[in-house]
């Protein structure tokens, strides 16, 4: 049955747009002659919302919002409508087979008034749509907004009483205590031994815990905090395969503010947010919080993607960064007999990757290298000529040479061919005459 409804709900909003089309059609191809000159392009279908929100609001209270959006009196059904306030992204909801949607908004908007806007983005031939409407936000009797909210880390007494913690929106709302004005205490704890929570300010630059406050009959006003994550940081190569943290050195990476932050050999380190700063509307926000790496030496090369890994550090974060290293196999091949010979080698390359290997006599020999050039040369187990070779990715060299048994072998032929052509001694020429008569009387050839 709903699905019927659907397309019941969509049948009259989809004729709409046929007829549309069929109309264009008939004028182009009535004009004759001018048909491939002349265009009309068939108008856009309109498309209406009704947004209903409340006029006034608390600040930390959710909004209950709905639509019903509608074309020339059909119901358009199934399309997202999105929700702002001063650019800022709110909510959405999808409407139903009778173009109805509601929901509720619960992103907190700061006290003052704001222009709420529905958008439906549209599509094809239908129109695109706004609704907007003006809500005011209002400071409860006590106001108190904690930015960024960390669960567990922040209370404030009011006035020597019990410390009350911020909602999930990070809002504490209270009635206001009588007397002349109001005395605040943030208390600030880290929620985990893996989060550091500390008090930055309060919303009019006071960097002290406590801030006294006239009595009015509205209070408002914001804490500023700054948080930090040990995060652990996972190094690979390029492909992804793990490299432990005691190969990469001299790890740093740059944050929020051109923060800098080295990383010791335990493979972790304190990231933190930044601290918010106040908006042109004087609310507190919180800036772009990512790092990059900087540096990251292995084998005694700066292996960082400088601005290709990002992170923003959160609750339970593991970054894992790709280094700029690949694998590479060596590989020998005795160059007479094709098979795999045990060698010696040096390869010579940037950094400290110099150092004498040994080929096994099956298998390649695999490394992890950074890219760049590299030379390598034979200097055990046989001879073959210097190598030069490029890593910028995972690459195999095969290492041509030639064994001791392979030069041996070689020079013994030539013994016995020399020793063949001397042990014939004085009927050497006879044999050599033997060998080319036929040759010789086959052309008519006389012999001296």
């Amino acid at each position: 049955m709903h699905g019927l409804a659907g397309r019941k709900g969509r049948a009259p909003l989809l004729a709409l747009a046929l007829a549309a089309g069929m109309a264009a059609a008939f004028e182009v191809g009535g004009a004759g002659a001018l048909a491939a000159t002349v265009h009309k392009i068939a108008p856009y279908i309109p498309v209406n919302i009704q947004l209903t929100a409340p006029v006034k609001v608390t600040s930390g209270a959710p909004i209950a919002v709905s639509v019903v959006v509608t074309s020339s009196g059909v119901p358009v059904r199934d399309h997202l409508v999105r929700f702002y306030a001063a650019g800022i992204y709110l909510g959405a909801t999808k409407t139903n087979s009778v173009g109805h949607g509601a929901t509720t908004l619960r992103k907190a908007l700061p006290v003052g008034t704001w222009t709420l806007l529905a958008t439906y983005k549209g599509g094809g031939p239908i129109e695109s749509a706004t609704a907007s409407q003006t809500i005011t936000v209002v400071a409860a009797p006590l106001s108190i907004r904690v930015v960024p909210y960390v669960p567990h880390s922040i209370a404030v007494s009011i006035d020597g009483a019990a410390p009350v913690s911020p909602n999930s929106d990070g809002f504490i709302n209270e009635p206001l205590p009588t007397g002349g004005r109001v005395t605040l205490v943030a208390e600030v704890q880290n929620p985990s031994s893996n989060v550091r929570v500390s008090f930055v300010s309060w919303s009019n630059g006071d960097t002290a815990t406590t801030r006294v406050m006239s009595d009015r009959s509205h209070a408002y006003t914001q804490i500023a905090l700054q948080v930090s994550y040990l995060t652990p940081i996972k190094f690979t190569t390029a492909a992804g395969v793990p490299i432990p943290p005691s190969q990469v050195q001299g790890v740093t990476l740059t944050g929020p503010d051109g923060t800098k932050v080295a990383v010791g050999s335990t493979g972790q380190a304190w990231l933190a947010t930044p601290a918010p700063r106040r908006s042109p509307t004087g609310q507190l926000t919180v800036g772009a919080d990512t790092y990059t790496v900087v540096t990251a030496d292995y084998l005694g090369v700066n292996v960082a993607n400088q601005g290709k890994d990002r992170f923003s550090p959160g609750p339970g974060g593991v970054w894992k960064v790709g280094l700029d290293v690949y694998p590479v196999s060596l590989l020998s091949r005795n160059t007479v007999l094709g098979s795999q010979v045990a060698a010696t080698v040096l390869l010579h390359g940037q950094g400290s990757t110099s150092r004498l290997l040994h080929l096994p006599a099956r298998g390649p020999l695999t490394l992890t290298l950074p890219r760049g050039r590299y030379s390598l040369k034979v200097k055990g187990g046989g001879f073959g000529p210097g190598l030069d070779f490029r890593v910028s990715g995972p690459t195999v060299v095969p290492v041509p040479l030639l064994t001791v048994l392979d030069l041996a072998g070689g020079f013994l032929l030539l013994v016995l061919i020399a020793g063949g052509l001397l042990a014939l001694g004085p009927g050497r020429s006879r044999l050599v005459a033997w060998m080319f008569a036929g040759d010789l009387r086959a052309r008519g050839a006389t012999s001296l």
